[in-house]
């Protein structure tokens, strides 16, 4: 439109991988060649709404993997990640107050390990105040607010499966200062 409000932005890819690496079967003296052929298919997908002091967007991203090998102890993959959610960020002028928000759902499917066909819905929140003409921020952000976040990450590639785990803090809130200090260079005469 006139006031060009409206963003909608769409990014897709390809891509194929080859992997070569030695397998060895339990019991067996006798290591093979094992070669693994990965294609993923990928697409990320948003739609913005911005006026002024409001700005509102939905997002989605699907990423599609289909892995293959011709040894007998391979089991192919067909699997989908995808995930998708909304932002949005809110300004009232008088009171020189922002609130923002953000929510997404991660999914998975399709790996037969039920383990890692998951869904984790995150929703983070934070709430800024300026001061001081500017000069001054106070925020307060919320992290994973619902506490859906898991400790573990999961990823499958040609060479087999890797669980990793992570020391976090679960939902948790954080409170900054920001004070922000604007020195010009001296002039020269």
């Amino acid at each position: 439109g006139k006031e060009q409000c409206f963003k909608f932005e769409n990014r897709a890819s390809a891509s194929f991988l080859h992997s070569v690496d030695i397998a060895s079967v339990d019991g067996s003296t006798q290591a093979m060649l094992s070669k693994v052929n990965t294609t993923l298919i990928n697409d990320k997908a948003s739609f913005a709404f911005s006026r002024k002091e409001l700005r509102m967007e939905a997002f989605g991203s699907l990423t599609l993997r289909h892995t293959v090998s011709a040894l007998d102890m391979f089991e192919s993959i067909n699997a989908a990640d995808f995930s998708y959610g909304m932002n949005a960020r809110y300004t009232i002028p008088l009171l020189k107050l922002t609130a923002q928000t953000d929510i997404t759902m991660y999914s998975r499917r399709g790996y037969s390990e039920p383990t890692m066909n998951t869904n984790e819905l995150v929703w983070n929140a934070s709430l800024a105040k300026r001061l001081m003409h500017g000069k001054l921020t106070l925020m307060f952000d919320g992290f994973d607010l619902l506490g859906n976040l898991s400790n573990v990450r999961r990823y499958v590639n040609a060479q087999g499966r890797t669980e990793t785990f992570y020391n976090v803090i679960p939902s948790y809130g954080i409170l900054h200062a920001i004070y922000r200090i604007n020195v010009q260079p001296k002039k020269k005469k």
